[in-house]
């Protein structure tokens, strides 16, 4: 009897730990309704995040669309490159002409040059003319003061024939 007893306690203290665990398990099921639930939703999101990739997918196509779309404007856009291309080479031909016009301008500035370089020469014997008209002025200069003195003694004899004519008169 004994060993009845002892089952049955053990039954008890098992039937209890059974009552304690079922509460667990109520508590687990409910976190797993929970999840479920949590799951639904997150599976409906991965659903909608799936439309959206779809619709994705599909501006991507529509975009490899517009970039063969665009390609065929690069190779338009090449053609007018080798368009400009030719243009340059006009314009280069252009520059080359106005090159040789350049040099050609260089060459009439170089002979203009040794007209500026003689008129120099000009301008120096010129220089020379003048210092010696200039001396020439001061030698006159000269007589002129001499002339004066000539003129105050004309002046005086003047004055003093002026003075005997009076001196006559009475």
């Amino acid at each position: 009897m004994l060993r009845t007893t002892t089952n049955t306690n053990n039954i008890r203290y098992n039937s209890q730990a059974l009552v304690q665990h079922d509460s667990r398990i109520t508590t687990n099921t409910n976190n797993i309704r929970y999840n479920s639930q949590a799951i639904i939703t997150h599976d409906k999101r991965i659903r909608y995040n799936s439309q959206a990739i779809i619709t994705h997918d599909k501006k991507i196509n529509n975009n490899s669309n517009a970039i063969i779309s665009h390609d065929k404007e690069i190779a338009w856009n090449s053609s007018a490159i080798i368009s400009i291309v030719d243009d340059v080479g006009y314009i280069s031909a252009a520059t080359i002409w106005n090159d040789k016009q350049i040099s050609w301008n260089s060459s009439a500035i170089l002979q203009f040059n040794n007209k500026i370089t003689n008129n120099s020469n000009a301008i120096v014997s010129q220089d020379v003319r003048i210092t010696t008209n200039t001396t020439d002025i001061h030698n006159n200069s000269q007589a002129i003061v001499q002339l004066d003195t000539r003129t105050t003694t004309n002046t005086n004899n003047i004055r003093y024939n002026s003075q005997a004519l009076v001196q006559h008169d009475s």
